[in-house]
């Protein structure tokens, strides 16, 4: 339960103030008045208060939030009016410009003055002590929060020096491990160029050796043509002593062409082997001049 001091004006007569203290409960609420010299005491029950929200068609709860906010603020809401008219309190709420509809009211029973107001200071002097409690204990927590806040700030400080030094340390390290990897790529880059370069060269070797092969039956026939020029004499004549016409000396192997192999695509330049006919080095006609010299 919770009580609330508050004053409003009076709605019969504005220059008056009306004095209020109310007991606040979940669904009822007590109320004292004082006017001048006058008090009174009424209740909201928890039935008066059902009926009440049946007739502005609201819930206990909105109704009791909207009914407290509506008589504990100091000096009263514009929207609303308070009124103490034949022993009845009553609160109207202002619809539009001169429409107003009445909103609660309690029944009242007058008291004496004196009694009501020893009430109120008592309920002034509790609410008082209780703001001062609350004020002192913002006032702790405030002071520690400000030096909980300094220590932070120091903290904060630090944490940044030192967030800077580990960031030119890392920066560091890693620039180091940056240009050592830069250097192995560098490394392996250029191997793989050697490497190319020796691939490319035995494969240029090997298909200049390729190439080169069909040479021999150049070279064969080559050497057929000098030899042509001389004869022996176990060469002119036979066993019989019979003149015969000149046997020429025996050409080299030449090397056998299949037909895949001349069907088969080459390079352009490569010559293809062709035997010659071979001529008689010496005319039969001339055997006798040979025989006269010898």
């Amino acid at each position: 339960m919770t009580s609330t001091v508050n004053k409003v004006p009076d709605g019969e007569n504005t220059n008056e103030q009306l004095i209020m203290m109310i007991d606040w409960k979940d669904d009822s609420f007590d109320i004292l008045l004082m006017q001048k010299q006058l008090a009174w005491i009424g209740t909201g029950s928890c039935g008066h208060v059902k009926q009440l929200c049946q007739f502005v068609d609201m819930t206990v709860q909105d109704y009791m939030n909207e009914t407290k906010t509506a008589l504990s603020t100091l000096g009263g809401l514009a929207q609303f009016s308070y009124h103490v008219l034949d022993n009845q309190f009553i609160w109207k709420k202002v619809i539009q410009d001169d429409i107003k509809i009445r909103f609660g009211y309690v029944p009242l029973i007058k008291i004496p003055y004196a009694e009501s107001s020893g009430k109120v200071l008592d309920a002034l002097m509790q609410q008082n002590c209780s703001l001062r409690t609350e004020v002192d204990g913002l006032q702790k927590a405030n002071k520690r929060s400000t030096s909980e806040r300094v220590v932070l700030m120091e903290k904060l400080v630090e944490y940044k020096k030192q967030k800077l030094e580990m960031e030119r340390t890392l920066y560091s390290q890693f620039v180091a491990v940056l240009n050592k990897k830069k250097h192995v790529l560098q490394q392996v880059h250029s191997d793989n160029g050697i490497n190319d370069d020796k691939a490319a060269s035995s494969t240029v070797n090997s298909n200049s050796d390729h190439y080169d092969s069909d040479t021999e039956v150049e070279n064969t026939d080559n050497e057929d043509k000098n030899s042509t020029g001389k004869l022996s004499d176990e060469e002119l004549f036979e066993t019989d002593g019979k003149p015969t016409t000149a046997i020429p000396r025996r050409v080299g192997r030449q090397k056998r062409i299949s037909e895949q192999s001349r069907d088969k695509p080459g390079p352009s330049n490569k010559k293809q082997y062709k035997p010659k006919e071979m001529k008689p080095l010496i005319d039969t006609t001339d055997t006798q001049d040979l025989w006269d010299e010898l």
